[in-house]
């Protein structure tokens, strides 16, 4: 994704967000490159270290020996601008977009929506509070950049990457890559690293390599699991569910948040894509006259390797078949949930497991 330092520069206020890590560090180091500030006339600090009317404050102080006063504060998500203005609506007269407006040329406050570790709902907050503050550096007349990666065209980029560090990367190995990192270049890029270390004097970083040595997103193994189950193979199904339910203190919280999600929706998508081959068309070119009949968040959105996952799915099952294995994660979601009869959540998810893969495992009805 292009930045342009210049652009940026131009302004007295500076928002970086969006969920790229790679390219909001990237875009930083080449701002703060751009501007040249002397030590002095450079002071970097977390958001919840100093209120706000600070930030400001302190971008405002005339420089010493640059051209300008550069303040860096980091992980925004961590400040809520609604609690610090209670009340106070984003727009041209919100007292934090005054002060910027009315920083004089010499400063430049960059703010950067970090990302934060931690639970779904923090990750939220923090997506949530980086719109907020979006709003109030463009009222105050600053500059964002949310910067965004598009998954479908990820595994070129990762190609990119491994070139910059002398390293060709397999095409199996970019999709697979792109698949274990949940679609993340910022997860993906410092897995290159481990990976041109791991193969040394190769040339090439292949798919086996990848495989090896990459740390794959917790989604991941999960959608290991529900692929496994939908082309019949228990065996690795019921390892990766054993996994996934032992290492975890807290397993109710992973069933219902990633597992019962992940059967749901590529469930979704291979139904989907069954209803198009059923039509004699590409699931993955779906002309308009059969796109209509399809949700508005259907299987064109997904990126290349998962389509072709839910395709190489849904050629080998019928619509029968799939309907089968939506009812089956149904009952055992009832069942955790004590609205059916259960044996307990361990076996009710490794019988679920099972049956999906005998059902689809039989000759298609």
């Amino acid at each position: 994704m292009r930045f342009d330092a210049e652009k940026a520069a131009s302004h007295r206020a500076v928002l970086l967000a969006g969920e790229e890590g790679v390219y909001r560090q990237r875009a930083l180091t080449e701002l703060l490159r751009s501007t040249a500030a002397e030590d002095f006339d450079l002071e970097s600090f977390g958001a919840d270290e100093k209120p706000p009317n600070e930030w400001t404050a302190l971008a405002g102080t005339a420089p010493f020996l640059s051209e300008r006063r550069v303040v860096v504060v980091r992980n925004l998500g961590r400040v809520d601008p609604g609690a610090v203005w209670a009340g106070q609506a984003a727009g041209v007269g919100h007292p934090f977009a005054t002060d910027l407006a009315s920083l004089p040329d010499t400063s430049l406050l960059v703010m950067v929506l970090d990302d934060e570790t931690g639970d779904d709902d923090r990750r939220q907050r923090t997506i949530s509070r980086g719109k907020a503050w979006g709003r109030l550096v463009s009222a105050g007349k600053g500059f964002v950049q949310e910067f965004t990666a598009d998954a479908k065209s990820l595994p070129t980029v990762l190609q990119q990457e491994a070139k910059a560090v002398g390293k060709k990367l397999s095409p199996k190995a970019a999709l697979a890559l792109a698949d274990m990192s949940g679609g993340q270049l910022s997860i993906a890029s410092g897995e290159i690293e481990k990976l041109a270390i791991y193969v040394g004097e190769a040339a090439e970083i292949t798919e086996r390599d990848v495989l090896a040595v990459v740390t794959a997103d917790p989604d991941y193994s999960v959608y290991v699991l529900v692929n496994a189950a939908l082309r019949g193979d228990p065996g690795v199904a019921l390892n990766q569910l054993r996994l996934l339910i032992g290492r975890n203190p807290r397993p109710e919280e992973t069933v219902f948040s990633r597992l019962f999600p992940a059967f749901s929706s590529t469930l979704r998508m291979v139904w989907q894509a069954r209803f198009c081959i059923d039509k004699r068309v590409s699931p993955s070119e779906v002309p308009e006259d059969v796109a209509r009949w399809l949700p508005e968040k259907n299987l064109t959105s997904e990126p290349p390797w998962r389509l072709d996952q839910h395709i190489k799915t849904a050629q080998r099952l019928t619509l029968a078949q799939i309907a089968d294995c939506f009812q089956e994660v149904k009952l055992a979601e009832s069942s955790i949930k004590g609205l059916e009869r259960s044996a307990g959540l361990n076996t009710t998810l490794e019988l679920m497991t099972l049956r999906i893969a005998a059902t689809c495992r039989a000759p298609g009805r």
